[in-house]
């Protein structure tokens, strides 16, 4: 139980938290609505007073007429401003949708590279993502927030108005009241738990329901005539949601009944007691006719607060046992990397000393003791049979994972002891699996550099893209997606990847990282590409990975990876006259390449 109440506090710690740090005006607009709110309703209980009292006193019409306009101005006014505060509340309550999903997706991009790829945490992602995008849990809560804090100031002056007339009948009322409550209560985590139950069955329905639209599944669906058995599966699903909520119906019928009950056992109490109170001095001094309205109007106000009161509670209890995937995904560690701040001066080395590494959940070393260096200036290959850790070595220099043991360090320092911002903005990276977004081209290749023209027309051009790009009809402005843009641009392949390569290359880092960027092209397409990288790269350090040998030739050194190890690390020509591996990977393509 403590371990749960600590959660709880958690989740009502960060859910205010990120409120206040992205709306600092909406508690104070909560509380001066809920104070405007309480006064709007509390009013009502003393008009049909001021009414009797006037017939009883034999005001004139004239009077008559003056209080009911006072009556009705200070109505009016508070009516006005209730409204106008809840617009306010709603608009700021709009703004904070936002605020929560940009949340999750600056934690995303602080985790550590490796957590993402992590299935328990991608779950725990969308899980999050749905309490505030699909649930609104968030907003459940400031809605029952702002009803809860309103409708408390109004049971405080109904409360104090009952206990000024019996302090007993206050007790009765609320003991009745609290049995309302405590039913709803049971009936809420009733709810709350078929809801829970119908999770895992509306995931499936909206997998299944989702394949009619799937553009991956298409083609199948039509070719083998697929749509009714997906529509059957599809039903299956709804009928066991319609069994769920059968049950729960059924539950809530019997529920609503007895808190139906006691509302009328409070009611006859109040009744009988403010009867006697009116008719003898047997239960207290006599009472006038005005005092008894007051009374009623009291009661019926206290009830229906405390009632709707603890609904709102439930409602946020509830939301916040929905919230607590997104609580959970905010307090996972951030990538750690860069605490101590220091700078990425001048590019001098960067050296792998002794690392091994292997993939969270797994017990085979991709990476085993590899050991080599790279100087400012040198380019080198990095070539192997799939599987042979190359693009793990980029993993690791790109800092997404840590060497389980070892060292890399860049001039002498461990790239974990540099600011990440830092470290990072030193690297260009194109990645075999890169992502162009959907953006336009230009947006795509400056990101959060300087934006510079004429640089990005030269880099098109060395890529042989300039012609290509300038010819669309809104040029380096074209966008991407055709599922967001209707007039987007759709590239090949391969032209994307020079897109990919001209946006890291356009970056300027110190030390540039291909890993296979050219797999869409064809091997004598990618052979020209690799021979104009040394013009493109020119005094930077750079590392070319690649299953095909098209950048061996013109690189500094080659290293040669087999099982994980290092198996050679010298020039080509060096390595054609020692190295078998590395001469039976080159010969067996060498009918693609230019002597």
């Amino acid at each position: 139980m403590k371990d749960k109440n600590i959660k709880t506090w958690t989740n009502i710690k960060l859910l205010f938290t990120t409120i206040a740090r992205s709306n600092k005006f909406y508690f104070p607009s909560l509380i001066l609505f809920a104070l405007v709110d309480a006064g709007n309703n509390l009013i009502n209980i003393f008009v049909p007073m001021i009414f009797i009292k006037g017939l009883n006193r034999t005001w004139d019409l004239a009077y008559f007429g003056k209080i009911l306009l006072y009556l009705l101005g200070v109505k009016l006014l508070l009516a006005y401003l209730v409204k106008r505060l809840k617009v306010a509340l709603d608009i700021q309550e709009e703004k904070l949708k936002v605020a929560f999903p940009r949340k999750i997706g600056e934690k995303a991009m602080a985790l550590k590279y490796s957590a993402l790829e992590e299935s328990r945490i991608l779950d725990l992602k969308e899980r999050a993502s749905f309490a505030v995008s699909g649930f609104n849990a968030q907003g459940i809560i400031l809605n029952a927030l702002a009803i809860s804090l309103s409708l408390g100031f109004s049971l405080l002056g109904a409360g104090t108005l009952i206990a000024s007339f019996s302090p007993v009948l206050l007790g009765l009322t609320i003991l009745l009241c609290l049995l309302i409550a405590y039913t709803d209560y049971k009936m809420s985590a009733y709810t709350r738990q078929i809801t829970q139950d119908m999770i895992p069955i509306n995931r499936k329905y909206n997998y299944y329901f989702s394949l009619a639209f799937a553009p991956s599944y298409q083609k199948e669906i039509r070719l083998f005539a697929m749509d009714d058995l997906i529509m059957d599966k599809t039903e299956t699903y709804i009928y066991d949601v319609f069994d769920k909520l059968n049950e729960m119906y059924i539950k809530q019928g019997s529920a609503n009944s007895l808190t139906g009950a006691l509302q009328v056992l409070i009611r006859f109490l109040s009744y009988s007691y403010a009867l006697l109170r009116v008719a003898g001095e047997k239960f207290g001094p006599r009472i006038s006719l005005e005092q008894f309205t007051v009374l009623l109007g009291g009661v019926e106000s206290f009830i229906t607060s405390f009632k709707a009161i603890f609904s709102s509670i439930f409602n946020i209890k509830m939301a916040l046992f929905h919230l607590e995937p997104f609580s959970e995904f905010l307090l996972l560690e951030e990538d750690g990397y860069g605490n101590d701040g220091n700078q990425v001066q001048d590019f001098k080395s960067l050296k792998f000393d002794h690392v091994t590494f292997a993939y969270p959940g797994s017990d085979r070393k991709i990476l085993d003791d590899i050991s080599f260096e790279i100087k400012k200036g040198e380019k080198i290959s990095i070539v192997g049979i799939n599987n042979a850790g190359k693009t793990t070595i980029v993993k690791l220099i790109c800092g997404f994972f840590s060497p389980d043991s070892g060292r890399i360090l860049l001039n002498d320092k461990e790239i974990s002891t540099y600011d990440k911002g830092s470290y990072l903005k030193s690297l260009a990276c194109v990645f075999q699996d890169f992502s162009l977004f959907p953006l336009t081209i230009e947006e795509n290749i400056y990101s959060q550099d300087k934006q510079d023209e004429e640089k990005l027309e030269n880099i098109l051009a060395d890529l042989d893209m300039k012609e290509k790009v300038f010819a669309l009809d809104q040029g380096t402005k074209s966008k991407f997606d055709k599922s967001i843009y209707s007039d987007a641009i759709d590239l090949s392949g391969g032209e994307k990847q020079k897109l990919a390569i001209a946006r890291a290359l356009y970056r300027d880092g110190s030390l540039i990282i291909l890993d296979e960027p050219t797999a869409a092209l064809d091997p004598l397409a990618e052979a020209e590409i690799y021979e104009n990288f040394n013009q493109l790269t020119h005094g930077k350090t750079a590392i070319f990975i690649s299953h095909r040998m098209s950048s061996t030739k013109f690189t500094d050194k080659v290293l040669v990876l087999d099982g994980g190890k290092v198996v050679a690390f010298d020039s080509h020509q060096r390595l054609l006259k020692m190295n078998t591996i590395y001469k039976d990977l080159f010969q067996a393509q060498a009918q693609y390449f230019k002597e």
